[in-house]
Formats: structure tokens, sequence, C-alpha cells
């Protein structure tokens, strides 16, 4: 891991995906520090491990039956973080969708409500909506949820199976 006085540069481990999160964040210590019930990440670095683990409290998460129930429901916004090569392969097919990169997510959180639609092509939500997160495999959504927590998103959850449990439960 590098850092910098600009931004803090963090490798996902088996993602693959990079990010930038500005220093401002003053990110001192690991996002996810609940060790009992964290699932560790692929990688084999010991400080990956350390920083980037997947969410698995029940409080902060959905399982797959659940975002099945969900994925219908007009009352979430479902934000895939994966990367546009990724979701060309699918999609849970959520009413309310919006696909944001990671490497994207803090300075998409950061715009006006004009500038997301804009770009994005879905209204921003609101602080007091309920926002799932999902990705690949659980990580890169743990980091995207954090966030957005940070940001007063108090209803944000995480659908740490992410497209490789939702693909599994169409067989």
């Amino acid at each position: 891991m590098l850092a910098s006085k600009r931004n803090i540069i963090a490798r996902f481990g088996s993602a693959g995906a990079f990010v930038r999160v500005p220093s401002a964040l003053n990110i001192k210590q690991p996002l996810v520090h609940h060790k009992p019930v964290i699932t560790k990440c692929l990688s084999t670095s010991t400080a990956a491990n350390k920083w980037f683990t997947k969410e698995t409290r029940k409080e902060y998460t959905l399982n797959t039956e659940q975002m099945k129930g969900l994925a219908d429901n007009d009352k979430i916004t479902l934000v895939d973080v994966r990367e546009p090569y990724e979701v060309y392969g699918g999609r849970v097919p959520a009413k309310r969708y919006v696909h944001i990169p990671l490497g994207f997510f803090y300075g998409a959180w950061q715009s006006s409500e004009e500038d997301f639609e804009k770009k994005f092509g879905a209204k921003k939500p609101k602080p007091d909506e309920e926002v799932v997160f999902m990705c690949r495999g659980g990580i890169r959504s743990t980091f995207a949820m954090q966030l957005a927590q940070d940001m007063g998103y108090s209803k944000a959850k995480n659908y740490p199976d992410g497209w490789n449990g939702w693909e599994k439960s169409l067989d």
C-alpha cells in the first residue's frame, strides 16, 4: 500500500481494482476492524488482509435470498461498484440500479444531484434512503458501503455474495 500527502492508493487483493481516496478522509486505522466476524480477502498480502476484508455482520449485509426479494423493490437503490467489463457479463435486474465503478465512487457521491444524474443516468440516492452496494465478491462493495456510511448514508448495506453469489443462484 502506498501513501502520500495527497491521497491513499489501495490495491484490492483479488479484485485487482485501484481506488484513490483523498487524504481528507484522514484514514488512520483499517476501515473494517471487527475481526471476529469478518472473512479475510483472498489476497496473499498481510497488509491487504488487514485493510480490505468483507463485511459479514447481519445488520449491514443482505444474503442472496434477501436480494432476490428486494431486486424489484422500488424502495432500495442497488449500486454496482464493479468495473465496466465485469458488468458486461451480467447484472442484478434491480428496478433502481446504478453502476459506479469504485474508482469513481467517492467523486460521484460528492457530486450534485444534477451532475450525478447526468453522468450515471440515475437519481442520486438521498442519505435517508436504503442503498445496497454490490461488486463481484464483497470486498469493493464493503469499502463503498463504509464510505457511504461515513458520508451520512446510515441505511447503507452490503451484498457480500455479489455477482458471484447471484450468478450461482440462477443455476
